[in-house]
C-alpha cells in the first residue's frame, strides 16, 4: 500500500498516480487530504503538497498542472542533467522535478488538445511534439522516471518489493490491401495491365494476369509467411483489417464480400488476434466505423474490441470518444507516421483520460514505436539504416523492461515496387529479441 497526501485530490492526480503505481508498479493506493492522518501512518508515504510534513516521506512539490481545470498553453521548463531530462524542475522535490505533472502532460497527450499545424491528413505530426523538439522522442522517458521514483522509494523504504516487468515484443500488422491484384475488379487492375503492355513489359503483363486468374500467388498474400515467423519466434501477432463497404483513394482494399479475403481473415484469427482498421472515410461519421466493426465481427463470429485508425488518423479526444461509444476497449494508433519513437513517452499501455471532461475511461491505449512505412515514405532510408533505428528503439525499450510494439504492413514483405529489398527487415527486427 502506498499512501498519497495532497490537499487537492483531483481526477488528474488520481489518474496519474493510478497509472504509475497501480498499472505499472502493481501497488495499491490510498489517497488522503488529511495531513494529521498522513503523519501518523506507517509504510510508504508520498507527500504531494507545497511543503514537507515529515522526514518519513517522499516529497514532491506540485507545479500546479494537476490541480487545474481546462486546457491552455503551458510554458514548461526543461532541465537536462547528463543523459537525464526533467520537466517542471524543482530542487525542493526529492525527485528534483514534478514527476507527476510531467507524466500526466506526456501520457494524457495534453499538447494534442491545443492548436497545432496539421499535416495533409489532419494529423498531429511528430515534429510538432514536445518530445521531438526537446530531443527525447526515441526514449520512453516516462518509464525511465518511474524507475527513478522506485529507486527513491526503495532507498527510504528498503522492504518494498516491486513488480518486475519483462521485456516483450508485440507485432501488429495493418492490412490495407489483402491482395495486390487478386479479387479486384478488372477496372482496378486495368492501369497496371495497360502500362505494362504498352511499355512492352510483357512478363509483368502476363504475371498480373496469372495472379488475377489464380494461377500464381498474389505478392501481398503474406499471411502464411507472417505466421511462420511469429511461430518461429514464439510471438502472437495482432492484425488490423480494413473492411469498408466503399472503395476510394485512401481505402483501397478489395470488397468485404470477397470469399478469399474473408477466408484469409478467418485463417489468421486461428493463430493471431484480429482488430478493425477503421477506414479513412469513417473519420467523418462514426456510424461507418460501427458498420465496419459489425461486418468484421460477422466474419469472425466474435466481437471485435481492438482498433487502429487507417493512416493513423487520431484526433484528441474525438477519435477515442467515438470508439468508446462503439465498445472498443483497446486502441493501437498511439504512434507517429513521420518518425519512429514514443508518442506518449511510454512503452506501457494506459487508459485514455479525456482532459476536456476531466474523466478517465475504460479505453486502453497501446503505444507503438516503429512503422515500416516511416522509413520509405518519410525518412527515405535504406533497410540497413532502418534496422539501426529499430535497434536503438528496442534497446531503449529493453532498458525499461517495456513492450516493443511494431506496426508492419503485408506489402512491405512482398518485395514489390518501393519495397524491393525490404523483405527481410521484419525478421531482422524480430531477431533482435534474442541474444546472439
Amino acid at each position: 500500500m502506498i499512501l498519497i497526501y495532497s490537499p487537492h485530490i483531483s481526477n488528474r492526480l488520481r489518474y496519474t498516480l493510478q497509472f504509475i503505481f497501480e498499472d505499472v508498479c502493481r501497488k495499491s493506493l490510498e489517497f488522503t487530504s488529511d495531513s494529521q492522518y498522513f503523519k501518523t501512518q506507517l509504510g510508504v508515504k508520498v507527500n504531494y503538497s507545497d511543503s514537507r510534513l515529515s522526514t518519513a516521506e517522499i516529497y514532491i512539490k506540485p507545479s500546479g498542472l494537476l490541480s487545474e481545470d481546462g486546457i491552455h498553453p503551458i510554458d514548461i521548463k526543461v532541465k537536462k542533467e547528463n543523459e537525464k531530462i526533467f520537466l517542471f524542475p524543482d530542487e525542493e522535490s526529492d525527485t528534483k522535478f514534478d514527476i507527476f505533472s510531467s507524466i500526466f502532460y506526456l501520457v494524457s497527450r495534453y499538447e494534442e488538445y491545443l492548436p497545432f499545424n496539421k499535416d495533409k491528413h489532419g494529423r498531429f505530426e511528430a515534429e510538432e511534439s514536445f518530445a521531438y523538439k526537446h530531443g527525447f522522442l526515441n526514449r520512453p522517458v516516462v518509464d525511465e522516471w518511474i524507475i527513478i521514483l522506485q529507486g527513491l522509494i526503495s532507498a527510504k523504504y528498503p522492504t518494498v518489493i516491486w513488480y518486475k516487468h519483462k521485456f516483450q515484443v508485440l507485432p501488429t500488422i495493418d492490412i490495407d490491401q489483402a491482395f495486390k491484384y487478386k479479387g479486384k475488379s478488372i477496372l482496378r487492375i486495368a492501369k497496371p495491365l495497360l502500362v505494362s503492355f504498352f511499355k512492352l513489359k510483357l512478363s509483368t503483363f502476363f504475371n498480373i494476369l496469372k495472379i488475377y486468374f489464380g494461377f500464381k500467388k498474389d505478392p501481398f498474400d503474406q499471411f502464411e509467411n507472417f505466421e511462420k515467423l511469429h511461430s518461429k519466434y514464439n510471438l502472437k501477432a495482432l492484425y488490423f483489417f480494413l473492411f469498408s463497404r466503399k472503395y476510394n483513394k485512401y481505402d483501397i482494399n478489395i470488397s468485404f464480400r470477397n470469399k478469399e479475403f474473408r477466408n484469409r481473415i478467418r485463417m489468421v484469427s486461428k493463430t493471431a488476434s484480429v482488430g478493425i482498421h477503421p477506414s479513412y472515410q469513417s473519420r467523418y461519421d462514426f456510424k461507418i466505423i460501427d458498420d465496419e466493426i459489425h461486418l468484421l465481427s460477422n466474419v469472425l463470429n466474435v466481437p471485435v474490441n481492438s482498433s487502429r485508425q487507417h493512416y493513423l488518423k487520431l484526433r484528441m479526444p474525438n477519435t477515442y470518444k467515438s470508439l468508446i461509444s462503439l465498445g472498443i476497449a483497446n486502441e493501437y494508433s498511439m504512434g507517429y507516421a513521420s518518425m519512429p519513437g514514443f508518442r506518449a513517452s511510454t512503452t506501457h499501455s494506459f487508459r485514455f483520460f479525456d482532459i476536456k471532461h476531466e474523466q478517465v475511461s475504460f479505453l486502453k491505449v497501446h503505444p507503438f514505436c516503429v512503422m515500416d512505412a516511416t522509413f520509405t515514405s518519410y525518412l527515405k532510408c535504406t533497410p540497413a539504416e532502418a534496422l539501426e533505428h529499430i535497434k536503438t528503439l528496442m534497446t531503449n525499450v529493453k532498458k525499461v523492461n517495456g513492450t516493443f510494439i511494431s506496426l508492419w504492413h503485408n506489402e512491405s514483405m512482398s518485395g514489390e515496387a518501393e519495397w524491393q529489398g525490404w523483405e527481410g527487415l521484419y525478421e531482422e527486427m524480430l531477431k533482435l529479441n534474442y541474444p546472439a
